[in-house]
């Protein structure tokens, strides 16, 4: 067991924190928070999730 991955948060879990941001008010329009999302889904190859993403 490795363990230096012990207690680390995958890159993948703060898209969905970011996804979260953009339903708030504050963050609705924020292009450079759904820029990131969008990079995020794509290093990740996350197709399934894209389309999750665009119909909410």
């Amino acid at each position: 067991m490795e363990l230096s991955a012990e207690g680390k948060t995958p890159e993948y879990m703060a898209l969905a924190g970011i996804k979260f941001k953009l339903t708030l008010p504050q963050y609705k329009n924020d292009a450079a928070l759904k820029e990131q999302l969008l990079q995020g889904i794509k290093a990740g190859n996350m197709a399934p999730y894209y389309k999750e993403v665009c119909t909410d």
